[in-house]
């Protein structure tokens, strides 16, 4: 609204040539220009300041897509833990590896001996039928 009435004085002051009209004119042309200069220079900072921050926004977007990813695995984790847990304790599933070590050892020595019977057996047999 200010700069249409200094436009309007402007014209005026051209239409009418007094004096100090025509000086008047020019500042407010150069006070213009100054304006308008500043306008496009603070709407190119406007401009450069969105784009650092949208790229800070995306940056930020990304790390937290990156949380949210590990929030995630640390929720299955936490399952996998409890569903262990449900199972068997620590102790229980190191009295299970003992249990099965002996069994092992067991069948090991089993089969050893029904291996020995066999082979006397074996023996026998062919001594009697000799």
């Amino acid at each position: 609204m200010l700069i249409l009435q200094i436009v309007k004085v402007f014209k005026m002051g051209k239409e009418t040539q007094e004096d100090g009209w025509n000086e008047y004119s020019k500042l407010v042309l150069a006070e213009l220009l100054r304006l308008n200069d500043n306008d496009d220079k603070l709407r190119d900072t406007i401009t450069e300041s969105n784009g650092k921050l949208y790229k800070a926004l995306s940056e930020i977007n990304i790390k937290l897509a990156r949380l949210e990813a590990f929030e995630r695995e640390i929720d299955l984790l936490d399952r996998w833990k409890h569903d262990m847990e449900s199972v068997g304790t620590p102790s229980t599933l190191k009295q299970v590896k003992d249990d099965v070590e002996a069994l092992m050892t067991f069948k090991t020595v089993a089969t050893t001996v029904w291996a020995i019977v066999q082979i006397g057996f074996g023996i026998i047999i062919a001594i009697y039928y000799k």
